[in-house]
């Protein structure tokens, strides 16, 4: 899968109270994860949710959605940023 495939909903990170720059830094950060750490049949995929952390899960992720070649849901995944220390 390639970076050019990961969508993200709506204008996440690029509203206009956001800095653009930053924003397209921070979905290219998170494009580059959710290839890393996608699953093998995977040919694109939406981030549903970013940088957030829940009840469910303590660790920083993001909420990510999967598709096959075809464009049918494969699975939802959380995404981690593997650079920083997650604990």
């Amino acid at each position: 899968m390639h970076a050019a495939n990961v969508k993200f909903k709506g204008m996440m990170y690029l509203n206009a109270q956001k800095n653009q720059q930053k924003g397209l830094a921070i979905r290219a950060e998170i494009a580059r994860f959710t290839v890393e750490q996608a699953p093998a049949r995977a040919a694109s995929a939406l981030v549903e949710v970013g940088w957030h952390d829940s009840d469910s899960d303590t660790k920083k992720h993001c909420t990510v959605d999967y598709k096959n070649g075809k464009g049918r849901f494969i699975k939802r995944k959380h995404v981690y940023n593997t650079d920083e220390t997650n604990t």
